[in-house]
C-alpha cells in the first residue's frame, strides 16, 4: 500500500486494475484508508490511470468512507479523475450516503421490487 505523509492513495495501484468497477475493489480502497479517516486524518484518493468507474465501486469505497464522520467534509478528497461525469457520480454517491431519507427510500424501493 503506497501512501505518503499527505495520505495520498493511488486507486489503480491498490486495486491492481485500471477499471474501478467492482464493489470488491471499492472494499479494498475502504480497508486501505479507513484507519486514517477513523482518526480524522485527511486522505486523497488519486484516480490517475483509472479508465472505468462505477457507482457500485464508489458506494463501497468513498460512500462508506464519508459515512464514518459525516459531519466532516474535508477528510476524503479525490484527484486525477479521468472524466468530468465521474465528479458528478461521486457527488451523487456522497449525497445519497449522507441523506438517511434517501437511503431509506432506496431501500424501500428495492424491497418493493421483490415479491414472494
Amino acid at each position: 500500500m503506497e501512501t505518503t505523509a499527505e495520505n495520498i492513495f493511488n486507486v489503480r495501484e491498490l486495486i491492481g486494475n485500471t477499471n474501478a468497477t467492482l464493489p470488491a475493489f471499492g472494499q479494498i480502497i475502504f480497508e486501505a484508508t479507513r484507519f486514517y479517516v477513523e482518526r480524522n486524518q485527511p486522505i486523497t484518493l488519486d484516480f490517475s490511470g483509472i479508465h472505468q468507474l462505477t457507482e457500485s465501486f464508489l458506494k463501497s469505497s468513498i460512500g462508506k468512507l464519508v459515512s464514518i464522520h459525516p459531519d466532516q467534509d474535508q477528510l476524503v478528497k479525490v484527484k486525477g479523475l479521468g472524466h468530468k461525469v465521474w465528479e458528478e457520480d461521486i457527488r451523487s454517491v456522497i449525497q445519497h450516503e449522507l441523506s438517511p431519507s434517501e437511503v431509506a427510500y432506496s431501500q424501500k424501493r428495492l424491497n418493493d421490487i421483490f415479491t414472494d
